[in-house]
């Protein structure tokens, strides 16, 4: 899935997190100013986060090029919802609603119990609603922790159906903690590796992504 200049020209995105503002924020730049996409569409998990999103961003709001919805929860139903308002996307960034626990703060049943609940739903339930829109891209952003692996090897599976002949869609992954930490030491260290995870998202010619379309062929 490498991408050129016009890969998103024109095009419309959409958006799928919460917790990650500073990167949904510099998502949403990157696209439109850099990318040229027509429109951004955000789903969030809670309505306040929507409204929060925009009234930051209300330069983009003006024109109509962003829009936001807060999902409650309801991952399928606000993708339908926003499908019929705002056309079916050409690309789409699915991020977690909420961040996995510290392992070290946590047991590891329920770390893992979280992870599945948070990670591995969250992304099927959107592959599962994307699956019938001719020639989509998603990318999947995966957790940075000693669970990703786990995540990784039941995520894979089920995302590959996505993938395959019949929607002619592409899926990839992104690693979080390959590209950015949550808690860098430095405010440039913390702009750097949130450039790093723009550039990843963009330019899908990063080392260690994935193409699960080639695993489940």
């Amino acid at each position: 899935m490498s991408t050129t200049t016009d890969e998103f020209r024109d095009r419309t995105i959409y958006l799928i997190g919460d917790y990650l503002r500073p990167h949904l924020a510099e998502l949403i730049r990157a696209f439109l100013e850099e990318r040229g996409a027509a429109r951004v569409v955000l789903l969030t998990e809670r309505y306040e986060t929507a409204q929060e999103m925009l009234a930051a961003m209300r330069h983009y709001c003006e024109d109509g090029r962003l829009r936001a919805l807060g999902t409650d929860g309801t991952i399928g139903e606000s993708i339908a919802r926003a499908r019929a308002h705002f056309g079916d996307p050409h690309f789409v960034v699915s991020t977690p609603f909420r961040p996995l626990l510290r392992p070290w703060h946590t047991p590891a049943e329920r770390q893992m119990s979280e992870a599945v609940a948070e990670q591995l739903t969250h992304h099927a339930r959107v592959a599962q609603q994307l699956a019938e829109i001719e020639g989509v891209r998603l990318m999947v952003v995966t957790p940075g922790a000693s669970v990703a692996s786990a995540v990784e090897q039941a995520v894979c599976p089920m995302l590959g159906a996505f993938a395959g002949d019949q929607s002619g869609g592409v899926v990839r992954q992104i690693d979080l903690a390959y590209h950015t930490e949550e808690y860098e030491s430095t405010a440039e260290a913390a702009a750097a590796s949130l450039r790093r995870f723009i550039t990843a998202v963009l330019g899908g010619g990063w080392e260690g992504e994935r193409q699960l379309r080639a695993q489940h062929a």
